[in-house]
Parts: structure tokens; sequence; C-alpha cells
């Protein structure tokens, strides 16, 4: 409570005085995440998790964010979700090898229990745009089709902006009408995640 009820004050604003809530403490609230991390029984792992949440919207704590994902990855190795957490994390920060890296591990236990393809297709999609933005377009554009081809419905934001990347690379590439054409495309599709921007 007290890490959101800071973050979240403005928007909370009268709110908070109608209901009698407590101001919020940033500081406070993430001692208590933090003990909670260290020694908690039966909620260890959600406080765990939401301090890498928090630190991946915070400025200057991406190293924070890092290490306690790489951490709990490392300590529950088994739990597919960690592991996309973590390439996830590293692509945030624009960590493209090591999301890159982390995202091909993944990909490598297709099939295996619990890395669903609801998994597989997200580190599919984290490996082809971390390439992407390294100017890698013949290793990024084979993951975008994979995709578009399966076309899984979840998460919503995978197909369609593997169209806008796939319309990206072409544009790259000098294909201008293929291009052209994906971007038509995403333009008629449901707008996720600001893909139409």
């Amino acid at each position: 409570y007290n890490y959101y009820a800071y973050r979240y004050r403005d928007k909370i604003g009268r709110w908070r005085f109608l209901l009698s809530l407590p101001k919020g403490d940033r500081e406070k609230g993430i001692a208590m995440l933090e003990a909670l991390r260290q020694t908690g029984i039966y909620s260890q792992v959600e406080a765990w998790y939401f301090l890498i949440e928090i630190y991946k919207e915070e400025k200057n704590s991406q190293e924070q964010a890092i290490a306690l994902c790489r951490t709990l990855h490392e300590t529950y190795p088994k739990n597919p979700f960690f592991h996309t957490l973590l390439a996830g994390t590293y692509h945030k920060f624009h960590d493209w090898e090591q999301s890159q890296l982390t995202g091909r591990e993944i990909i490598a236990k297709a099939g295996s229990p619990n890395y669903s393809d609801y998994l597989i297709y997200q580190a599919k999609y984290l490996v082809g745009e971390s390439a992407f933005f390294q100017g890698k377009y013949q290793e990024a554009a084979p993951l975008f089709d994979e995709i578009i081809a399966a076309r899984p419905e979840l998460p919503t934001y995978l197909v369609p902006w593997a169209h806008l990347r796939r319309g990206a690379i072409y544009r790259q590439t000098g294909e201008q009408e293929k291009a052209a054409a994906e971007f038509k495309f995403v333009l008629k599709m449901k707008d996720v995640h600001h893909v139409h921007d």
C-alpha cells in the first residue's frame, strides 16, 4: 500500500481524504516489500515480483530490477514465467544480447512441461525484436514471419506488432511496397499497445 499510495498520490487525491486513507511512503513501502521478500513465507514470491515491477518502472533502478529478476529465476529455475520475466526485463532495458540469449533458452524449451506456446511465442517476439533493434534484420524476419503464420491469439499484442516490425524490416531493406502493405494491414487491426502510433 505505502509504495503505490505514494506513486499514485496525484490520482488518489481527494479520495484518500474522503476514505481516510493514510498517505503513502515510498521508502517504507519498498522496505516492507524487501523484508517480505527476504523473510516472508506465503507472500515472499509476490513481494519479489512487485519489487521487480517497481524497479522496472523507476528511473535509475535497472541494476536492481535485473539482479532481483535473475535471482528469482535462479531460485525457481523450473518456473517458465520467471524465465520469461527475465527475458522481458533485459528487453525493457535494451540489453539486446541478454534478451536474445534468454529468449533463445526459452525457445529451446518448447514442448517442455509448463513452457506453453504462449511463452514460446513471447520469447520468439523478444528475440526477433532484439535482433531488429540491433539491425540484424535477417535474423529477426523469420521469427516475425513465424508468429504471423501461427497467428496466436494470446498475448494479443504479438500478431499486430509482428506485422509492424515486419513492415519496418521491409522498409529498412528497401521493399517499400511490401512495407506499405504491412503498415496498412496493421491499421486495420485492433490497436493493441499503441501499435497504430
